[in-house]
């Protein structure tokens, strides 16, 4: 049985170290490995590419911080400290009446609305509750965004102010 191809200096690679004739096996092998050189280095020379084109991609786009910090003025009066009653559903059927507080303040220079609600239950003083809610403008789309954080579980979403 025939050698597989082996490159050497000098030697061409794939070029055969026996002299016996070639087969038809053999010949199948060899257009099917070079077939399959030539397609690796397409493909390398290929991802090559993509990676230099993807280098010369658009720098990141400059926030316009002063936009943001104006659009978030118009959420001032959320700024404080707040406290009421709520009830929370806990499962079918089965409401927990709460003692709800809530702290907003900026943080970042009045880039970011940061909210923390602190919940407890009327009846024992217990801890039901705990929430964290960051709200930011997107001066790019020109939305406001809320990313909000409880009980291991968050949501993204975005929030719309009614004139």
């Amino acid at each position: 049985m025939g050698q597989f191809p082996i490159c050497r200096l000098n030697r061409p690679c794939g070029a055969r170290t026996d002299k016996r004739p070639l087969l038809k096996a053999d010949r199948e092998l060899f257009a099917t490995t070079g077939v399959y050189v030539r397609m690796v280095h397409t493909v390398i020379l290929f991802l090559a590419a993509v990676s230099l084109i993807g280098g010369m991609a658009q720098a990141p786009r400059t926030p316009d911080v002063e936009a943001q910090r104006a659009a978030m003025k118009k959420l001032s009066f959320l700024v404080g400290k707040w406290s009421g009653e709520a009830s929370v559903l806990r499962g079918p059927g089965q409401f927990v009446d709460l003692s709800q507080t809530e702290e907003a303040q900026f943080k970042l220079d009045g880039l970011v609305l940061m909210i923390e609600g602190v919940g407890r239950t009327k009846a024992d003083g217990t801890l039901a509750l705990q929430a964290l809610g960051l709200i930011s403008f997107d001066d790019e789309s020109g939305t406001y965004r809320m990313r909000a954080f409880n009980e291991g579980r968050w949501l993204e979403t975005e929030v719309k102010l009614i004139d």
